[in-house]
């Protein structure tokens, strides 16, 4: 049984991410953004999903809403996912 019920997840590959409070750019540090993400779908950082607005290239995202956490740059693990609906 799926972690998410009957939705697919997976661990994102790279090796970081950052983001900042009120901002809703992604950036990351060896990541796949454009094969192993959809727009529309949605990436957990730090246990809380954010829906996927726009992917520019395989380093760089859009949030569909502003990230709420603190600024931070965090190593991609288990807990950094991709959720598809």
């Amino acid at each position: 049984m799926s972690l998410w019920g009957k939705r697919d997840s997976f661990a994102l590959t790279g090796t970081s991410i950052a983001v900042t409070n009120a901002s809703a750019a992604v950036v990351g540090t060896g990541t796949a953004f454009t094969t192993e993400l959809q727009e529309g779908s949605a990436i957990v950082i730090s246990g809380v999903p954010y829906k996927i607005y726009k992917i520019t290239d395989d380093t760089h995202l859009t949030l569909a809403v502003t990230y709420q956490g603190d600024r931070k740059s965090t190593r991609l693990n288990s807990s950094h996912r991709c959720i598809s609906y």
